[in-house]
């Protein structure tokens, strides 16, 4: 009996890899969403965007309910609760603002987070988000701000979902 060449047992054991990857491919497709499921998305995706409308128009306080609606679907969603955070500190809520804070810090490290939690200790609003390509300033000296009154609103400017305070 003639004995088969090296280069069949490799082109063979390559096509029995190929089938079988293909079938477990198949196999681990999800399953497509609930209409339930659709439903449930639409509607947080549509409380989101109200609520950055609202933020733009100052009014935090239903910006927060629209949050804290979406946050009972997604409780460990950093960027929400970060977003809480900054409207509660908006709002003079100081104690919610750094409880909020603190749990998103622990769900992520994400740099726009961090930074809203240090000025919110340190008690400044948070700087303007800089431009592309533009040299970060150190921050300048003089009085130090009014806190009494929120802040204004500039809601998501990296487009990331993120909410900061100007």
């Amino acid at each position: 009996m003639k004995r088969p060449s090296p280069y069949f047992l490799v082109v063979f054991a390559g096509l029995v890899l190929t089938v079988s990857a293909a079938g477990t491919a198949r196999a681990a497709k999800p399953p497509s969403p609930s209409k339930a499921d659709r439903e449930v998305a639409a509607r947080i995706a549509k409380d989101l965007e109200f609520a950055s409308e609202m933020v733009r128009k100052g009014l935090w306080r239903e910006a927060l309910f629209r949050w804290e609606r979406v946050l009972a679907q997604r409780p460990d969603d950093p960027r929400l609760l970060n977003n809480v955070a900054v409207a509660r500190e908006a709002l003079g809520d100081r104690e919610g603002a750094r409880q909020a804070y603190e749990r998103a810090l622990v769900l992520s490290t994400e740099r726009p987070i961090e930074d809203n939690f240090i000025y919110f200790r340190r008690g400044d609003p948070a700087p303007e988000p800089a431009a592309p390509g533009d040299t970060p300033q150190p921050p300048a000296e003089g009085p130090a701000p009014d806190l009494a009154a929120p802040p204004a609103a500039a809601p998501d400017p990296a487009g990331d979902g993120t909410a900061r305070l100007p």
